[in-house]
């Protein structure tokens, strides 16, 4: 058996995490959007703004990224 995986980027990923572990959640999916080269639109919970999609997109903007992606 031979296994064969393509990484190469789609365009823009879209997310909706829920309440629940915003954090770990949101970066289970942004994190691997942005190592394949895309970029992501996430829209977490009304009640988990902050920990859900504010706190990761100031992670990856230190790291380095465009603002905005």
């Amino acid at each position: 058996m031979h296994n064969v995986v393509y990484r190469d980027p789609i365009g823009v990923v879209g997310a909706i995490t829920p309440w629940n572990c915003p954090f770990y959640l949101s970066l289970r999916v942004v994190a691997p959007a942005i190592a394949t080269g895309n970029s992501i639109v996430l829209k977490p919970d009304d009640q988990t703004r902050i920990s859900g999609g504010l706190v990761i997109a100031k992670l990856f903007e230190d790291a380095g990224l465009p603002k905005g992606i």
